[in-house]
């Protein structure tokens, strides 16, 4: 569980209460994500304030995180230049962004060679954000829950910004009653069925002059004597 109790103010550098009452929460983090920071931690200088600092331990630039994080998103489909040098070997230079050859061999890139497309569509802070959010309304949580979780001052504004992603269409509301009926009718059915296997029942003296057994279910009138 992350603890939100204090924001960082980029203009001001100070800290300082959350903008709201609503912006004081916990926030539930997945196991993974625990894992990295659990071995960022332990490889961080010990007794360090704040998680994810600066080198020099001032709070991160939220501008300068961002266009670290773009580079390193843009860097994943890098790969090493494919031209062989004169002496027969391997060039140790990263191809140009896209393409196969590095800037020292870019005249071996075929005539008419286009970029490759990113491997991965690049975020930022913002959008991770947005991106808890929705795994969150995917995985099943309950709006009222991930409004708590992402801090905002109500239910509503949980809705209208992340309504559109969470079930209530007009299909999957007839799925989810079809399936809700059907559930009832088995539960109702099983309930007959026990009903009909029930134990069998003894007759009072007073109703048959004599102690007799009765077939639950029987469908023929037959009297055991």
């Amino acid at each position: 569980v992350i603890h939100v109790r204090r924001a960082y103010d980029d203009d001001e550098h100070v800290f300082g209460e959350p903008k709201s009452e609503a912006g004081l929460r916990r926030v539930p983090i997945a196991g993974v994500l625990r894992d990295y920071l659990l071995a960022w931690k332990l490889a961080s200088t010990p007794g360090a304030e704040l998680v994810l600092p600066r080198d020099d331990g001032r709070p991160f630039n939220a501008s300068a995180a961002r266009s670290r994080a773009l580079r390193a998103w843009a860097a994943v489909g890098d790969r090493q230049c494919a031209a062989v040098t004169r002496a027969g070997e391997p060039c140790k230079a990263l191809a140009l962004r896209g393409y196969t050859f590095c800037g020292r061999h870019k005249a071996q890139e075929p005539a008419g060679a286009k970029p490759r497309k990113p491997t991965v569509e690049p975020i930022g802070l913002h959008e991770a954000r947005h991106t808890f959010a929705s795994l969150m309304i995917a995985a099943g949580v309950n709006a009222k829950a991930l409004s708590v979780f992402m801090g905002h001052s109500s239910i509503q504004v949980t809705y209208d910004r992340y309504g559109h992603l969470m079930p209530g269409g007009e299909d999957e509301a007839a799925a989810l009653l079809n399936v809700y009926l059907e559930a009832a009718n088995t539960q109702a059915r099983l309930a007959q069925l026990d009903d009909e296997r029930a134990p069998v029942a003894r007759q009072s003296d007073t109703e048959t002059g004599g102690s007799q057994r009765v077939g639950a279910g029987c469908g023929d009138g037959r009297v055991d004597g």
